[in-house]
């Protein structure tokens, strides 16, 4: 079997297994983090519940806005 036959089977088996075919990154700037009390320098701690809080929040909207949901 070809190379791009069994990477074909392979994404129908996921798909119709509803299985994620995709993942996302997301990504911030330092200064944007700190600028929005998610980061301080100086213990160089990051409020992750927040970041995470905010990621969830945002998701819908954002695979809304791409044609994904």
């Amino acid at each position: 079997m070809a190379e791009t036959d069994q990477l074909r089977q392979k994404l129908d088996t996921a798909q119709a297994n509803k299985g994620v075919l995709w993942a996302g990154v997301l990504s911030f700037s330092t200064q944007y983090l700190i600028d929005n009390y998610l980061y301080d320098p100086k213990t160089e701690a990051c409020d992750q519940q927040k970041i995470k809080a905010a990621v969830r929040h945002s998701m819908g909207p954002l695979l809304k806005a791409n044609g994904l949901a």
